[in-house]
């Protein structure tokens, strides 16, 4: 799983690529949860990245590939609730 960026009609851009393992919203803000990816290897599940996408800038540039520390420090920058949580986890990729 993944999440792309719908720019215009015909157009998508990719902001966090695979894979996508948990994730919340709050029509403010989407936050992620992933781990790389890569042909050869697969899923590495020994490294997790944290994902701030600001729902009403219309730029990839958001804030992936955060650590959790970066992402907490991030978090409280933007004042992202503490409400705000990873809803929906897909236990088989965590």
């Amino acid at each position: 799983m993944s999440i792309w960026f719908h720019a215009e009609k015909y157009s998508n851009r990719l902001i966090v690529p695979e894979t996508v393992f948990a994730l919340g919203e709050n029509g403010d803000f989407i936050i992620a949860k992933s781990h790389p990816k890569n042909l050869e290897s697969g899923i590495n599940k020994s490294v997790t990245y944290y994902h701030i996408i600001e729902v009403d800038k219309k730029s990839i540039k958001q804030n992936p590939n955060l650590t959790l520390e970066q992402f907490e420090n991030k978090r409280k920058e933007l004042n992202i609730p503490k409400s705000l949580d990873f809803e929906i986890v897909y236990d088989e990729l965590k």
